[in-house]
Order: C-alpha cells, then structure tokens, then sequence
C-alpha cells in the first residue's frame, strides 16, 4: 500500500505543493485518477512508480517507504 504521506512530502519538498495537479500533470491522467492514486483508492502502475521516481529523484530504498511499505 502506498505510504501518501511520504509521497506528498517528497512532491512539496521538490515544490509540488499542489500534489495532485502535478502527479496529474506528470502521470497524464485525470485529476480524479490521481486523486485515487494518491488517496490508496487505486494502485500505481509500475511505469507511473517509475515516472515518479525519475522526476523525484527517488532511490530504491524511497521507492520501497512509499510504494512496498517496506
């Protein structure tokens, strides 16, 4: 399950404030569809966990707090 409070620090610690817009934004989905994603509704696709990573700069190990829970 996806740890969404340590995923929305890391977007405003890189400036997304507004976290949905932007995971919107950077995943091409609807507002409502990263919405879900974020809220734990719906799970991230591995290629979106990718695309976060990338734009984040995330490592394995932020990978595993925020998408494995590990």
């Amino acid at each position: 399950m996806t740890n969404t409070n340590l995923l929305k620090s890391v977007m405003v610690l890189r400036g997304d404030e507004n976290y949905v817009e932007a995971l919107a934004a950077l995943l091409g989905v609807a507002r409502g569809t990263a919405s879900s994603r974020i809220a734990g509704k719906s799970e991230f696709t591995q290629s979106e966990i990718a695309m976060i990573a990338k734009h984040y700069d995330l490592t394995a190990e932020d990978i595993n707090k925020i998408f494995i829970g590990e």
